[in-house]
């Protein structure tokens, strides 16, 4: 869906871009390409529930780390800051 968006945009930017020859329809161009190529890279590598997953799986790896650390702190009779 994103992709398909980005395409319409694309064109009607190159559009723009044929009747005003100017620095904005150009920008939108250059920018709406670049976009494109980025969702095509992306989408190969991983679609989004995969990212979801492993986004996560890394939030869940940091806070047992900091309970972690936090529990090591107690146990040696030091407070946190704050």
């Amino acid at each position: 869906m994103m992709k398909l968006l980005n395409l319409l945009g694309l064109l009607a930017a190159v559009a723009w871009l044929a009747r005003h020859t100017d620095w904005e329809p150009a920008l939108t161009s250059i920018g709406l390409f670049a976009s494109l190529i980025a969702l095509e890279v992306f989408d190969k590598k991983k679609n989004s529930k995969e990212i979801l997953n492993d986004l996560r799986y890394r939030l869940n790896e940091m806070g047992t780390f900091a309970y972690q650390a936090h529990q090591d702190l107690v146990k040696m009779g030091r407070k946190l800051p704050g």
